[in-house]
């Protein structure tokens, strides 16, 4: 591993290790491998901890990420809403134990190995190739981190990669689990299929009422009703608040202050930009810079340099890591040289020109309704604790609903799945499936327990059990004609496909014996296997992948029309499998292979270190972003 690491800081993207560790653990969820600087507040294992100091330093890392790869901004707020936070807390919390364990075994990157990696990054070298100790603790101070803290980061991300290499390294997908996949997946079938055209089928007369009676009878099982329950219900939301919540002017005013660069456009800076042909050219220049020359008689005083001054917004720089670069250096900044096409170039930051933010007139409406909502998730959360008083101490639905203000909605008759007689079921009733089975188990009059899910709060009543039933044929005749016809075309087809079979198995060819019953004969162009099915229904060719060469038989495709099919040959699968398919099952097999052992390792260390949690600070922590937060 060391010497893969060697190797790539010699590389012009060695700045980007850094980055590139952290994804590197993404078989163990871990954001960022770096902990316990904070001294801890949410969990402890061993003589590491973590705090909200390192899950805030990571949640802005990862809203940095989203706006340079996507340039989607968000606010910490809204990236609560999409449970960001949360999944950082649990990463870095199995990052934490897996460290706290390596710690416990004696395992830990060397000085040495975190020397190497930072001494030997191009970005962290002047232009004699020595060690620029300004520019590691520039590097350090942008993310956060002292140069003691850097380093701590870094031997950390090392360490952790031991762990993973111990873990995962010289993992391979055995053959011997791939290749029975690929032999099942790469079977061939040659296929020859007879289908149904409307010539195929008789015309059905329309039914009298004996006819109607007697379908009634067969398969009057069919229309029995289940038990049905008249429900009602208290739902409420953060929503229902919303009217009782008073927005202050001021509020609305400091909350467009507090994400004014969320509503501004990209920022202009002007720079100045030398250029040359060689490296040092543009080291000089910037040694320069240093010694206290301003940057015009640098770059005067140095042969083949050429100096512009320009005003660019980031996507006017083409080249995606200059263009990085310089919107990422301080006002006043000198960077230098970087190669640049078949040149070198270095820069220096004379002003940095925030975008132009849309006015706040024109988004003060929006902004007021956003303090709204939060204003209104706080009168939501508040009213828990009353509301769970209220249930346990028996109180009905109608003053549970008085007192909050939302309205008892009653429902018609409801199956165990929510659904009205007809079919229908209600919004409410399927956002809570679960919800609704569980007062299935009630008695009439008695109320379910308080569900909570996706930001809403429901309470459910019995009032009324309607027995389960079979309605008369009067109750259902208008329904019948429809149901009867279509009966009969399914039977017809069935008949019509079963022919073409018992045809084939008579004696008759399987043209012949398609031609007579007027069905379509297609012949595939080519075979089919599990993995290509050349366009044929899902269910069609799981059924002729149960049939013996030479059979003819009757399958039916996903909407239930049968097709009548004859397996012509069957090459077995195995011998020279298309490379792609090998390449896929294996790579599949790979990947689930390292999950396993991923989350097996995962489970083994925090059996072993048993972190502790402080879920109070964590809850608090993150109710922190759905609550008024600080400008």
């Amino acid at each position: 591993m060391m010497s893969v690491m060697r190797s790539f800081v010699k590389s012009k993207w060695a700045l980007g290790l850094f980055a590139l560790l952290i994804i590197s653990f993404g078989v163990f969820g871990v954001t960022d491998p770096f902990s316990g600087v904070s001294g801890g507040g949410f969990v402890s294992a061993g003589e590491r901890s973590l705090g909200a100091r390192d899950v805030s330093r990571t949640l802005d890392q990862e809203i940095r990420s989203i706006r340079e790869e996507n340039g989607e901004i968000l606010s910490q707020a809204q990236a609560a809403e999409r449970g960001i936070p949360q999944a950082i807390v649990q990463e870095l919390t199995q990052q934490l134990t897996a460290l706290a364990y390596a710690d416990r075994i004696g395992l830990r990157a060397s000085p040495v190995a975190v020397a190497e990696i930072i001494d030997g990054a191009p970005a962290f070298q002047n232009g004699l190739g020595q060690v620029d100790r300004d520019a590691i603790a520039r590097y350090a101070s942008e993310q956060g981190y002292t140069v003691p803290q850097f380093e701590t980061y870094l031997q950390d991300s090392l360490t952790y990669d031991y762990l993973r290499q111990a873990a995962l390294g010289g993992l391979r997908a055995p053959e011997i689990l791939s290749r029975p996949i690929i032999t099942f997946l790469s079977e061939r079938r040659t296929l020859t299929v007879a289908r149904l055209t409307e010539a195929s089928l008789p015309v059905i007369p329309p039914p009298s009422e004996a006819d109607l009676k007697a379908f009634y009878q067969e398969r009057s099982a069919a229309f029995a009703q289940p038990e049905r329950r008249i429900l009602a219900a208290v739902s409420y939301s953060p929503e229902d608040f919303l009217d009782k919540v008073k927005v202050d002017p001021a509020d609305v005013k400091a909350e467009y202050d507090r994400r004014i660069r969320e509503f501004s456009g990209p920022e202009t800076r002007e720079i100045a930009q030398f250029t040359a042909a060689t490296q040092k050219a543009v080291q000089d220049v910037v040694d320069g810079v240093k010694q206290g020359k301003s940057l015009e008689a640098a770059a005067a005083a140095t042969p083949g340099v050429t100096l512009a001054v320009l005003q660019v917004k980031a996507a006017d720089l083409t080249d995606k890591a200059y263009s990085d670069t310089v919107f990422a250096l301080p006002k006043g900044e000198t960077f230098g040289p970087m190669p640049l096409g078949e040149s070198f170039v270095g820069v220096q930051i004379r002003s940095v020109i925030p975008g132009e933010a849309t006015p706040f007139v024109q988004l003060e409406e929006t902004l007021s309704m956003d303090v709204a909502r939060r204003g209104a998730g706080k009168l939501f959360d508040d009213s828990e604790e009353m509301v769970y008083d209220m249930v346990s101490g028996g109180a009905s639905l109608e003053d549970i609903g008085s007192e909050l203000g939302a309205p008892v909605i009653a429902f018609a008759p409801v199956d165990g799945s929510g659904r009205f007689e007809g079919g229908a079921q209600p919004g409410l009733l399927a956002r809570h499936p679960e919800a609704v089975s569980a007062v299935f188990a009630l008695s009439a009059g008695e109320v379910g327990q308080i569900v909570e899910a996706d930001g809403e709060r429901l309470i459910l009543r019995v009032d009324t059990i309607v027995p389960a039933r079979t309605p008369a044929f009067e109750e259902v005749s208008a329904r019948l004609p429809p149901l009867y016809l279509a009966a009969k075309q399914v039977e017809a087809a069935e008949k019509a496909a079963g022919g073409v079979v018992a045809a084939v198995q008579g004696g008759k060819t399987f043209e012949a014996a398609a031609a007579a019953a007027k069905l379509r004969v297609i012949t595939l162009p080519e075979p089919v296997t599990r993995a290509n099915a050349a366009g044929l229904d899902p269910a069609i060719v799981e059924g002729v992948f149960a049939l013996n060469a030479g059979v003819a038989s009757v399958v039916r495709d996903n909407q239930g029309e049968p097709w009548v099919v004859r397996v012509e040959g069957i090459e077995p699968g195995g011998a020279n499998p298309d490379p792609q398919l090998v390449a896929q099952v294996s790579g599949l097999v790979q990947q689930s292979l390292t999950r396993d052992i991923g989350e097996a390792f995962s489970r083994g260390v925090t059996a072993v270190v048993k972190p502790k949690s402080n879920e109070g600070a964590i809850k608090a922590y993150l109710d922190g972003f759905t609550t008024e937060e600080t400008p």
